[in-house]
């Protein structure tokens, strides 16, 4: 995954074609501003990201309702949703 300094750099690289590509000017400006809108999305995701130092929580597993719950292993089988003609019967 690339971090928001990755995509701003790419952005950059863009830009910079687009100064000398007058032909694709358009199309590099806005892949440009399409990596500035990831840049600021992965910015705000590595912002509520714990960080490494910072201990992680234990996931809490209570057996007793686990053991409750039914097991939803297997996918229940497909139903079919037509009506049965006459001719499907077997007598």
């Amino acid at each position: 995954m690339l971090t928001s300094a990755e995509c701003r750099a790419h952005a950059e690289a863009k830009l910079a074609q687009a100064e000398r590509d007058d032909r694709h000017r358009r199309r590099l400006i806005t892949a440009a501003e399409a990596w500035l809108i990831l840049a600021s999305q992965m910015r705000r995701l590595e912002a509520n990201l714990p960080s490494p130092d910072e201990p992680r929580r234990p996931l809490r597993w209570d057996l007793t309702t686990a053991a409750a719950r039914p097991c939803r292993c297997a996918p229940e089988p497909l139903r079919s949703t037509r009506k049965p003609s006459p001719s499907d019967r077997r007598d």
